[in-house]
């Protein structure tokens, strides 16, 4: 009985295996290669416009003044961002974040803490904001009202891939 019924559960098991392996065949499979990167795919609403960047400050090319500097946070260690635009933009904030919960589409929401704010954060007017980065959940971001009118949440996180900053809308 045990033996029959052991075999009745391996057939089965066999069964169910290959009819997966037929269905994943039949799907339309792309090529990595041919994937666009996140921005160029992205649906146009979700896309992040090019108006302010933040990089490191010591990697910022030589002869760009930096014309202010807020010091976030006096904890170890500390790391010096350099925010820009491209255009200039208005009511541009430095934010502290706390993670709060995500949803069921993996959007995160963060509780968000104003730290600084400029009226405007011109592309001749560069700020430096020294910063701590905790852990892996992004604690640090800005905001700004863009062109449209609407305003704008980035956290600031560290690419796992080259170490660079990432802005990721919010």
């Amino acid at each position: 009985m045990k033996r029959t019924l052991l075999s009745f559960l391996g057939l089965s098991a066999l069964c169910a295996m290959l009819a997966a392996t037929a269905n994943a065949a039949s799907r339309d499979l792309t090529p990595f290669s041919e994937y666009k990167p996140a921005g160029e795919n992205a649906p146009a609403a979700n896309r992040v416009g090019a108006l302010v960047r933040a990089q490191w400050a010591k990697d910022a090319p030589a002869g760009i003044s930096v014309c202010g500097e807020f010091v976030a946070g006096s904890s170890e260690p500390q790391a010096k961002i350099l925010f820009s635009a491209d255009r200039a933009v208005k009511d541009f904030k430095v934010l502290a974040l706390a993670f709060e919960s995500v949803d069921e589409n993996g959007k995160v929401s963060f509780a968000v803490k104003e730290l600084y704010r400029l009226d405007q954060l011109a592309p001749e007017h560069p700020l430096a904001v020294v910063t701590t980065f905790f852990g892996d959940l992004p604690n640090n971001g800005v905001s700004y009202v863009g062109e449209d009118g609407a305003t704008r949440n980035f956290a600031v996180n560290v690419s796992g891939e080259d170490g660079s900053l990432v802005l990721t809308e919010f």
